[in-house]
């Protein structure tokens, strides 16, 4: 988004912030470059900051509740019951969500890694169960000579841990990914809330202090590569705001 003034760029940031509740109507960013807007300034910036922390510390929230949930589920889960090796269980398929929001991602990321683990759970229990009940028959010195399902000649131990090793190898590289994800939206958010500090400076040595010719701070790759399209504008009107600024305290040749 380019402005064709500093007034009017500035009339943009007031009415966005005033829309998102950081201002009244009856205060608003000037520029003047009176000692009452420059803290008024700062103030703004520094809710601002405010309002990132509190988000950050709700998505830790979020994580450390799911956890918690996933252990109680893991440990309240019902004692197995023994099967007949022919009675499969047929697992419900599930439905992938797909909401790719921001406000979204933990979540589900945190529901798709339970399904998959509730998955790999369902398969070893239902081997186990099949392997108990063969050991029990052999102890038992029951015949499976008529049986046409027991003359294949294997071993039941070794098909059930190669089936196990499948499944495992099967969502090993998927729920790697969903982590790795997670870590980097951990890691833009400290980013961003790094970013967001070094202007509050920038603004403070600039503005309150006066310091001429300050160079903006620059972002890192992370920052400069962002796949949200708002935030990204953001940034860049921001930088805009800063070059306009410094061109009108040039003075004129």
């Amino acid at each position: 988004m380019k402005f064709r003034s500093i007034e009017e760029a500035a009339g943009y940031v007031n009415s966005q912030l005033v829309l998102k509740g950081f201002l009244k109507h009856e205060l608003l960013l000037k520029l003047d470059g009176t000692i009452d807007d420059n803290r008024l300034v700062v103030n703004t910036i520094h809710r601002l900051l405010r309002s990132l922390d509190d988000k950050n510390a709700q998505i830790l929230e979020l994580h450390a509740r799911q956890q918690l949930q996933d252990q109680a589920s893991q440990k309240a889960q019902p004692e197995p019951v023994e099967k007949s090796p022919r009675a499969v269980r047929k697992l419900a398929r599930v439905v992938k969500p797909t909401d790719k929001s921001p406000r979204t991602d933990s979540k589900l990321l945190s529901q798709r890694y339970k399904v998959k683990v509730n998955k790999l759970e369902s398969t070893i229990e239902e081997l186990r169960q099949q392997l108990q009940l063969e050991r029990n028959r052999r102890h038992n010195g029951t015949s499976h000579a008529s049986d046409l399902t027991w003359e294949i000649n294997q071993d039941v131990t070794a098909l059930s841990r190669n089936v196990h090793y499948t499944q495992v190898a099967k969502y090993e590289e998927e729920i790697s990914s969903l982590l790795e994800t997670r870590d980097e939206h951990q890691e833009l958010a400290r980013e961003l809330a790094q970013f967001l500090e070094t202007v509050n400076r920038y603004t403070y040595s600039s503005v309150i202090m006066g310091v001429r010719g300050l160079p903006p701070p620059a972002r890192s790759p992370r920052l400069q590569q962002l796949s949200n399209d708002d935030l990204q504008e953001l940034i860049a009107d921001w930088y805009e705001i800063v070059a306009i600024a410094q061109n009108s305290q040039s003075p004129e040749p």
